[in-house]
């Protein structure tokens, strides 16, 4: 009973600690993301929301990749968008805007800086300004505040300054390139959630989106939130539908297979006894047999001819036990003292010239000669 009262406690406990972690208000994201579905203060979810109003009965295309991969730039009579933090496009890419806007297209760019290639070719160049106009008082909440830049550099014989702030810097220029028109802005903070809340702040952005004609838009956030493609390994094969569904299918029978096949069907394994040795239980039975007639003598003749073949086979020597010259080279071969090789050769006369052998001659005949295998070289 106080077991289950234990339990009862512990799962209320961890129901209000849900309860609470569900209902207690998140810290609010001040990054700045630029991206189109953060609903956060500094997404522009606010703006791809109400942007169709400013272009009305148009396609806005928002898109993850570079200007110079994406097909639709020049497929479609389109605007061209960029909303970023820093913009500096390689060489393709900065190509590809400057040949689309060349060829009779209208491009917005809004950036805090601008750097590389894209930059040189407008003689562009932002700072971060050192303080904000009391008048811009959306720009700060809750000590946290979004970049305030300027152009403090352009190409002036060409370009015409469109806005200033509060401080009569410029923020907006229109650069016209070929058949088109590049417009140059320096506060994308201006497109944010939270600057378009505010009716002054977005009419400020709508009279700087106004400057596009009525057409639809390309919007290209791969400058400020980068492909968002999946890391996944399979991506590849999630990307072509029909890689894809083979995928599914072939996951699907592998779930199949594993709730119909789960239950082991394997047969018992039988018992399997190892192979007697054969050889033991035969010197086993001649052991006994000769133990029981008791003929040592035989024995005695089989251990010397066992030896003679030996000696023949390792040493390439005739067993003579009577001659010295069998006796010199067996204790050489050998690496034997001469007293041991002469003490198991006589031994081994005395017993091939007796008729019989006593038990004990046979034993140390046996002793001698194993002494012989183990220690012989």
């Amino acid at each position: 009973m106080k077991e289950r009262r234990y339990y009862i406690f512990l799962a209320v406990a961890l129901a209000l600690l849900v309860l609470v972690e569900y209902l207690t208000p998140k810290p609010t994201d001040w990054g700045f993301t630029l991206y189109h579905r953060d609903k956060i203060p500094y997404g522009t979810y606010v703006l791809h929301d109400l942007i169709q109003e400013l272009f009305p009965d148009r396609q806005i295309h928002t898109s993850y990749q570079t200007l110079y991969e994406n097909k639709l730039l020049n497929s479609l009579d389109s605007n061209v968008l960029v909303i970023s933090e820093a913009y500096g496009p390689d060489e393709l890419d900065a190509d590809a805007l400057l040949g689309a806007v060349a060829n009779g297209r209208t491009a917005l760019v809004s950036a805090n800086y601008f750097y590389g290639l894209f930059a040189d070719t407008l003689n562009l160049a932002t700072e971060t300004a050192s303080s904000i106009p009391i008048t811009v008082d959306s720009l700060i909440r809750e000590g946290q505040q979004a970049e305030y830049s300027v152009f403090t550099s352009y190409d002036t014989a060409q370009t015409t300054v469109l806005r200033y702030n509060q401080s009569d810097q410029p923020i907006l220029l229109k650069v016209p390139w070929g058949q088109g028109e590049l417009y140059l802005h320096s506060e994308p903070r201006l497109f944010t959630n939270y600057e378009m809340l505010h009716e002054r702040r977005y009419q400020e952005a709508a009279n700087v989106l106004s400057f596009l004609p009525v057409r639809d838009m390309l919007w290209a956030e791969y400058y400020q939130v980068g492909k968002l493609e999946s890391g996944s390994p399979l991506r590849f094969l999630l990307s072509q539908p029909a890689l894809r569904w083979g995928l599914y299918v072939g996951l699907a029978g592998l779930f199949l297979f594993v709730i119909f096949e789960a239950k082991r069907k394997q047969r018992a394994i039988p018992v399997y006894q190892p192979p007697t040795n054969t050889t033991l239980d035969f010197v086993s039975t001649v052991g006994n047999l000769y133990y029981r007639t008791q003929n040592h003598k035989n024995l005695a003749d089989k251990k010397i001819a066992h030896f003679y073949r030996f000696v023949r086979e390792h040493y390439r020597l005739t067993p003579d036990p009577a001659s010295e010259d069998f006796r010199e080279m067996l204790t050489y071969k050998a690496d034997k003292k001469r007293i041991e090789v002469d003490k198991l050769l006589d031994q081994i006369i005395r017993v091939q010239q007796a008729e019989q052998v006593k038990s004990e001659e046979l034993l140390s005949l046996n002793e001698r000669v194993d002494a012989f295998y183990q220690s012989a070289r």
